[in-house]
């Protein structure tokens, strides 16, 4: 299970990204592809390696543009990641890995309900703002050490650092109401679009430690391969989110529109704030038994340490600070039976 092995978060799964890693060697890669809605993509894949193969450089990049099959819903999206991996001998290694992602994208929230159903419009039409904007930047640093000390033991540590920043202006889609409805200022057949302007800007960091050891050995008749592990992560959150109204459309001729506010002076109608800080010291322990060439026996434990303390102001509350300890021993058992 993810969160046995990455905490809290993950409780339903996790998605493992596994970046390329510099290999002994020189090549050199370049891929362009285009495609409908102005969609063009670019990618390069680079490899240095030094004549004894001690140190090894690799460098992935990725550009992409696209205007998208709805109206005003283009994107783009630049990253780079450069590794440097360090062979400190035949049995050790030291990787840096350094990557930078910058993602510009209009937020998408499809076609308004008409009595829950879709109404008769284009796929293309846009109930959005025209200054509706999406900006992300991610940061990410890794080091990785690992060492074979002998047959039977390994260590390996990984020290890392994440960082989000995420500025977003969005139109939500609240519903449709008609002269039927009450709006008696429609006219029969006419059906207005009730919209909201969602605003975030929102900064998270993590910065944390994880060091392992992977045992190998025989008890008897039963091979064991014993997991010891810590991890000590920093977390924090720094947000504000605002909702504000903003004036309706008409369903059957929507066109861009300017940035218009219902209540266009004065705060937010509802405002919300967080700087939120977690940090996280978690054990954990796990044994995969070999009791046969048919059977695997899998046992472990994690203990996670939770200190969370900050300020939050809730949608249409007031501040409240906060600070609390959490603590929780999470077990975890499994058994592989192989047919053949």
């Amino acid at each position: 299970p993810a969160g046995f092995l990455y905490g809290k978060d993950p409780l339903a799964g996790a998605v493992n990204l596994v970046r390329k890693q510099p290999l002994p060697g020189n090549f050199f890669a370049f891929n362009g592809s285009f495609g409908s809605f102005d969609t063009v993509e670019s990618t390069v894949d680079w490899n240095a390696s030094g004549t004894d193969g001690t140190l090894n450089f690799r460098l992935n990049g990725l550009w992409r543009e696209s205007d998208g099959y709805r109206d005003r819903m283009d994107s783009s999206e630049i990253a780079i990641n450069p590794s440097l991996t360090w062979n400190l001998g035949p049995e050790s290694s030291l990787n840096f890995n350094l990557e930078f992602v910058d993602a510009e994208h209009s937020p998408d929230n499809g076609l308004p309900l008409l009595d829950n159903t879709i109404p008769a419009v284009s796929r293309k039409t846009s109930y959005q703002s025209a200054e509706d904007f999406s900006e992300q930047q991610i940061n990410r640093f890794q080091l990785d050490y690992e060492t074979k000390v002998s047959d039977r033991l390994t260590i390996r540590n990984k020290t890392y650092y994440r960082e989000l920043d995420w500025q977003t202006d969005g139109t939500l889609l609240r519903g449709t109401f008609d002269s039927e409805d009450g709006a008696v200022w429609l006219l029969p057949g006419q059906v207005q679009v009730v919209r909201d302007l969602a605003r975030l800007d929102d900064r998270q960091r993590f910065v944390g430690n994880q060091f392992e050891t992977i045992l190998t050995f025989d008890g008897g008749k039963v091979e064991h391969k014993l997991l010891a592990g810590l991890e000590i992560v920093r977390e924090s959150d720094e947000f504000t989110f605002d909702l504000q109204p903003l004036v309706d459309v008409e369903l059957y001729a929507a066109a861009p529109t300017p940035l218009m506010l219902l209540f266009d002076q004065g705060a937010p109608a509802l405002s919300s704030a967080g700087d939120v800080t977690n940090l996280v010291i978690a054990p954990y322990i796990a044994d995969q038994m070999k009791l046969s060439p048919r059977f695997e026996l899998l046992l472990g434990a994690r203990y996670d340490f939770i200190d969370s303390d900050g300020d939050i102001t809730p949608l249409g509350a007031g501040p409240t600070s906060f600070s609390r300890d959490d603590s929780e021993l999470s077990p975890m058992a499994g058994l592989v039976f192989a047919p053949d």
